[in-house]
């Protein structure tokens, strides 16, 4: 499956779509918002078929907004800007943020994406918390969601790729991961997917230079990718055998909920989970 959608994608690359005066000038064509937005100064020009794709999907998702069980606003993600579609690791974390309701004094959310779990914290009174993206437009829709329920003075953006551009220190970070091994090196969106052999060991290793002291530190994690590869290793678990970093200091898991009659899921989720470590500086 991997081969098949990296195949289809290189493909796809050779197919260009005409815009012309911010519109695609075919028959049936969407109206795609976000054309006047990101190029209001290209009249003419052509787009690889898979951006148009991403482009007209996303202004659907950003015009809407999307619902979160964990959360009573929507939020507008902007265009390439990974956001959770299963919830299972949101309900998880809310039981964390219930059992340990005391606010941190300063907190990193590393791979913020849509900012889901930002402002699950800020909703369980975190005072001050930085969100950090490798993709700017990450950080934009962070930024007009936290403007729209007037919350954008607690919240800092840092535009980095992992901790390289983080200056502050932390008592505690919070990072969703990629819970899938990369074939071929991700781009795009599928960097919050998709993780290349070394990722772990460079967020492990810059987490700890980052943390204060007795700091914690919580990763998301899933058996998804294990279970359709029996040779990989968690790279949590590898991470505590390997070095001496991190301690554990729990491990919450969830059973994934059964999937929609409608979906086109390939695997079977009867064994699947998702689960939070929370580990702690040594």
């Amino acid at each position: 499956y991997r081969k098949q959608r990296f195949d289809f994608k290189s493909a796809s690359h050779h197919l260009y779509v005409p815009i012309s005066e911010h519109r695609i000038p075919l028959k049936k064509s969407p109206e795609i918002g976000w054309l006047s937005r990101l190029y209001s100064d290209q009249p003419e020009f052509f787009l690889p078929f898979t951006i148009v794709q991403g482009l007209n999907s996303s202004w659907q998702w950003y015009t809407k907004g999307i619902k979160y069980p964990v959360l009573p606003h929507r939020l507008h993600p902007w265009y390439g800007t990974y956001f959770p579609t299963r919830f299972d690791h949101l309900f998880l974390f809310e039981k964390w943020l219930k059992r340990n309701a005391n606010s941190k004094e300063s907190v990193i959310d590393m791979g913020a994406g849509s900012g889901v779990l930002t402002f699950m914290m800020i909703r369980h009174g975190y005072e001050h918390l930085s969100a950090v993206d490798i993709h700017p437009n990450a950080l934009n829709s962070i930024h007009e969601d936290a403007e729209r329920i007037d919350c954008s003075q607690r919240i800092s953006l840092v535009h980095s790729d992992l901790f390289d551009q983080v200056k502050q220190k932390a008592d505690l970070i919070v990072c969703n991961p990629p819970w899938l091994a990369a074939e071929h090196p991700p781009e795009g969106m599928d960097q919050a997917i998709f993780y290349e052999e070394e990722f772990f060991n460079r967020f492990f290793a810059q987490s700890l230079s980052v943390l204060n002291p007795g700091g914690k530190l919580l990763v998301f994690f899933s058996n998804i990718g294990l279970q359709a590869d029996y040779q990989s290793i968690h790279p949590v678990t590898r991470e505590l055998e390997e070095h001496n970093r991190f301690k554990k200091v729990n491990r919450y898991i969830k059973k994934v909920s059964s999937p929609s009659k409608k979906t086109r899921r390939r695997h079977n989720r009867d064994n699947e989970f998702v689960e939070l470590w929370e580990l702690e500086k040594v």
